[in-house]
């Protein structure tokens, strides 16, 4: 175990379950930050309840990363909440591709509410395309890139030498 490692640490603990957790710094702590995860969190739970069947196709959806969801906000406070992190929802959601819709654009029928966030609808759908080795997203680029045929572009870009998804 990399505890006993750690210099001068057996002396003062003898095991890591018997040290004390660093004390919490006011200054680090957001309420803000807080309730704007709290709420993202909140639509991640959302969507895994709702994943159980596609209710546009009526077929399973064996795992989440195989999703592709995409979001109606009910007004502009919730589509600005989203949108502030519309590049990361595909990693917090843990899907393989997340679409918000402009907040103008009207609901179609038959959209399923999610439960437990009554002012977003969403639309989830099997994901077109291959598992990506790497990152495990699903994706329609894997396998276009001859030099590695078994990654996604995001994952090629980032072996490339690229600082941060394409």
């Amino acid at each position: 175990m990399s505890w006993g490692y750690i210099p001068n640490v057996k002396e003062k603990h003898p095991s890591v379950f018997m040290s004390e957790l660093p004390a919490v710094k006011e200054e680090y702590l957001d309420d803000e930050l807080e309730k704007k995860w709290d709420y993202l969190l909140k639509v991640r739970s959302a969507i895994y309840r709702a994943l159980g069947k596609d209710p546009q196709e009526d077929e399973d959806i064996p795992n989440p990363m195989q999703a592709s969801v995409t979001l109606f906000a009910h007004n502009h406070d919730v589509h600005n909440r989203l949108n502030d992190y519309a590049d990361i929802l595909e990693e917090v959601f843990m899907v393989s591709r997340v679409r918000l819709t402009p907040s103008d654009e009207p609901i179609p029928d038959g959209i399923l509410t999610l439960k437990g966030v009554d002012d977003i609808s969403a639309e989830i759908r099997l994901t077109i395309g291959d598992k990506c080795e790497r990152c495990y997203i699903y994706s329609d680029t894997v396998g276009k890139n001859e030099l590695y045929p078994t990654l996604c572009y995001k994952c090629v870009s980032i072996l490339e030498g690229g600082a941060e998804y394409v």
